[in-house]
């Protein structure tokens, strides 16, 4: 197959009738933005008008939206298909489309170079989504069938623009601003990304430079990555190629650098990493301590991570509160701090959290909200006593919760409340 695009520094001549439109964004366009909001089936009134905090267009709301609630869903203007892997779909469903292929040619001027596809690959990237099935928790899928939906993950005032997120947002920020400007040619400026970026310059002004930060960002996603493909290995496989443990190593890059804060991504993604690796190996006071952390000792409590990492914290709670009363695992010094009791109240707790969590981000409608509520109702019965919702068990869980957290070295304010 032929390569088309252009090497760097390539000159793309003018050579065929293409002119790329003058326009800089397409909020100037309202017979475009118009046709662009009939296409969607909206639950409050939205409007397309020039963004606050870049330099493109942006989506607002003129109505107040909950949390959880739907804002609206969408069928693709455009379908690419993998016909790798779904060749007869391709041919059944993208080829009898073909009719379109005059009106498209017409309303872009004319016969264009190859070559100028590679111009707006980054505008398609920032416009375009893959649809996704759910394939496992942490692939949760957007769509059904080849329809879009948007749902809040916080209340957004009437006036507000409506954001996505184009990258992972438990990486560091200084990863996070990298990557949208190499891969989208744009820098957040969004409210998480200014707090961040504070956290940042304070260790960059104790650091004394910014290279030794930035590096050590580095080094976590690296023992991110190790903990995650070891998570895969079999059982028997070393923990690194050193033989060396990945949690000696993250002490060592945390020992090694200015003073990170435990809430400072990208440590507790490495926690979380770490956690489940331990548990895969059935070493649970090690999970246990490094998961707690990695899930309570972080600034965001929102969104598909954090629901994805409180369903992590779940199963290990729960594979705790099953060993023997004996085992010894809560013990620290030799006295024990918590009993497994403790640690099934506090799994019973955590269940009821991601119960109420879960349809807010993904919908009632997915297959991962109802696996969910199916586990904490499957759970729930076996529960003696007091059950979540009530006076007497949150009690009991706050009793509970504070002699693990205390047990795993987590400062009380980092609990976990109960929803109402």
């Amino acid at each position: 197959m032929t390569d088309y695009r252009p090497e760097n520094g390539d000159i793309i001549e003018d050579n065929d009738d293409f002119k790329p439109s003058p326009r800089e964004a397409f909020h100037t366009e309202p017979q475009l933005c118009d046709y662009m909001l009939r296409k969607i089936h909206s639950s409050v009134p939205l409007m397309i008008k020039s963004s606050l905090i870049s330099m493109g267009s942006g989506l607002f709301t003129t109505q107040d939206i909950e949390e959880g609630q739907e804002i609206y869903r969408s069928i693709p203007f455009m379908t690419a298909v993998d016909y790798d892997r779904n060749l007869d779909y391709l041919c059944y469903h993208c080829l009898k489309e073909t009719e379109y292929v005059p009106a498209i040619q017409n309303a872009t001027g004319g016969k264009a170079s190859l070559v100028w596809l590679w111009k707006i690959v980054p505008a398609l990237r920032i416009n375009c989504v893959r649809i996704r099935t759910a394939g496992d928790h942490r692939s949760v899928g957007s769509a059904f069938d080849l329809e879009l939906k948007v749902r809040s993950l916080k209340r957004i005032s009437a006036g507000e623009e409506i954001t996505i997120c184009y990258v992972d947002p438990t990486l560091g920020v200084a990863s996070r601003q990298h990557l949208l400007e190499q891969e989208y040619h744009i820098k957040c400026s969004c409210r998480r990304c200014k707090s961040e970026a504070k956290d940042h310059e304070a260790l960059i002004a104790q650091a004394g430079n910014m290279d030794a930060v930035l590096q050590t960002e580095t080094n976590i996603l690296a023992l991110i990555r190790e903990a995650v493909l070891l998570n895969q290995a079999p059982d028997n496989a070393v923990f690194s190629p050193h033989n060396e443990p990945v949690e000696s190593r993250l002490n060592y890059v945390l020992g090694k650098a200015p003073s990170w804060p435990e809430f400072m991504d990208p440590l507790p993604a490495a926690r979380m990493a770490l956690g489940i690796l331990y548990r895969q190996k059935g070493k649970y006071r090690q999970a246990a301590v490094n998961i707690l952390k990695g899930q309570l000792v972080r600034r965001c409590r929102d969104g598909p991570e954090w629901v994805n990492d409180l369903f992590d914290t779940c199963i290990m709670l729960i594979q705790l509160g099953n060993l023997p009363p004996d085992s010894g695992v809560l013990k620290s010094n030799g006295k024990e701090m918590a009993t497994i009791m403790d640690a099934r109240t506090v799994a019973y707790g955590y269940l009821y959290v991601l119960f109420k969590a879960v349809s807010k981000v993904f919908g009632s409608g997915t297959l991962y909200t109802k696996m969910v509520f199916d586990m904490f109702g499957s759970v729930l019965t076996q529960k003696p006593g007091n059950c979540p919702g009530s006076e007497e068990f949150a009690k009991e869980f706050e009793e509970a919760q504070a002699k693990l957290l205390a047990w795993a070295g987590i400062p009380i304010q980092y609990a976990l409340d109960l929803p109402q």
